[in-house]
């Protein structure tokens, strides 16, 4: 299979995964994205969900990778489980939570820096991993890197604008993995990363990006929409939105097959995507900073990859998605209302989501409907106990991590003279 460019590069896997982003400065996205007919999803549909990974993984890789590789590569990433928690009239949670950092974005990276490595090893080389984070990303490409030989990662996030338990998830692992500190907001670190990502490549690597403009990203998250929607066909699937990458590759499941009826973008403040499905223009802007966090982001990347998807036509993807604007206040309040009805803590992020579904239940009246809980509430102690009451339970392995020490680098002034500075002093 090649990868095309939102503007027009054709590439390999191989090529594409290490690029991360395009030379044209374009993003990846399948050439011709393989279609599963129903006859054959239908058997799926007792599978577990590392055994569904191994069947969408073949599908998608078996031009590089033989089954047997790619079996080891899906059974080892998913060893944590991917339950729809019931809450009711026909709506749930889809727990994304349960990987090894706490956040949905373990499904991608465990995946992709498995695919990496194999690739690296085969060929006898290695790979710098620049990232940008507004808080989970960056969290689950450490866990994912960790103490990998051929691959070396950094990580950048903005200064006062995560939460002490994302920081901590950061900047604490050392070795291979190396945290930057940015004083700026996460445009800003997604600015850096990609001004660095279209110069050349340290001598002797590989650069790449492990943030959602990598294909190898977007790829392997196509995989839960699929184990969400072949347990309940036909459903509209409500997705917390921040750089439109988790959106993106529901639009690919859908179009590969996969049961969904319908998306909704639920936004915080950080709107850019709800105001284009109401206005057909896209006018990014400067990132509120709000409890929601990880979906700050005021110039979403993968806008680009979805409008290419929707032939630059916001009529046409209005047809498929409907935006959802929250307020801190409403997630706030939805949060005390799931955990008062239900018993059933939710983080910020997820309740971002819920208010969107709560709030447009009678337009999808007869579809099943599923939020993306996309971390654990335990991330997110200072929201979620002053919105509930309730303290979340803290999982041993990140009570663990809370009391190791940070190795992070602060990087006082964003600029890209400033980034190359510590880029040059590491011992690459």
């Amino acid at each position: 299979m090649k990868y095309i460019s939102t503007r027009g590069a054709v590439s390999d896997l191989k090529t594409a995964l290490l690029q991360g982003l395009a030379p044209d400065g374009g993003l990846y996205l399948p050439e011709q994205i393989p279609a599963i007919a129903k006859s054959t999803w239908q058997h799926w549909k007792g599978l577990s969900f590392a055994q569904l990974a191994e069947q969408l993984a073949a599908i998608w890789f078996q031009d590089n990778l033989d089954a047997t590789l790619l079996k080891k590569i899906t059974h080892d990433a998913y060893t944590f489980d991917i339950p729809l928690q019931d809450l009711g009239n026909n709506q749930s949670c889809c727990e994304l939570f349960h990987g090894p950092s706490l956040s949905f974005k373990d499904v991608a990276a465990q995946f992709l820096m498995r695919i990496l490595d194999t690739l690296l090893e085969r060929d006898n080389e290695q790979a710098l991993v620049l990232t940008a984070t507004s808080g989970d990303t960056g969290s689950a490409v450490a866990a994912a890197c960790h103490g990998r030989k051929r691959i070396r990662t950094i990580i950048l996030y903005p200064q006062g604008r995560i939460s002490r338990v994302q920081e901590q998830q950061i900047a604490t692992w050392g070795g291979n993995v190396q945290a930057v500190s940015v004083a700026g907001i996460f445009d800003d670190c997604q600015r850096l990363v990609k001004a660095r990502l279209t110069q050349p490549a340290p001598q002797g690597w590989h650069l790449t990006s492990a943030n959602s403009i990598n294909i190898g990203r977007l790829i392997p998250q196509t995989f839960y929409y699929w184990f969400a929607a072949l347990q309940h066909p036909n459903c509209v699937i409500v997705v917390p939105t921040g750089n439109i990458g988790n959106l993106t590759a529901g639009v690919i499941a859908q179009r590969m097959g996969a049961p969904i009826a319908h998306f909704v973008a639920a936004s915080n403040a950080n709107d850019a995507l709800p105001r284009y499905l109401q206005s057909g223009t896209f006018t990014p802007h400067a990132t509120h900073h709000t409890i929601s966090n990880a979906m700050d982001v005021g110039n979403p990347s993968n806008f680009e990859r979805l409008s290419h998807l929707f032939d630059q036509d916001a009529t046409k993807m209005a047809t498929m998605i409907s935006g959802c604007v929250v307020s801190d206040d409403e997630t706030r309040a939805t949060m005390k209302m799931v955990w008062d009805q239900h018993h059933y803590l939710m983080d910020p992020h997820t309740a971002v989501a819920w208010t969107a579904l709560t709030r447009l239940q009678k337009q999808f009246a007869g579809h099943p409907m599923i939020a993306l809980g996309t971390a654990h509430p335990a991330k997110f102690p200072e929201v979620v106990a002053p919105a509930t009451g309730q303290v979340p339970p803290v999982p041993a392995s990140l009570q663990a991590q809370m009391g190791q020490k940070s190795h992070k680098i602060d990087l006082n002034e964003p600029s890209e003279t400033a980034f190359s500075k510590i880029l040059d002093s590491m011992a690459l």
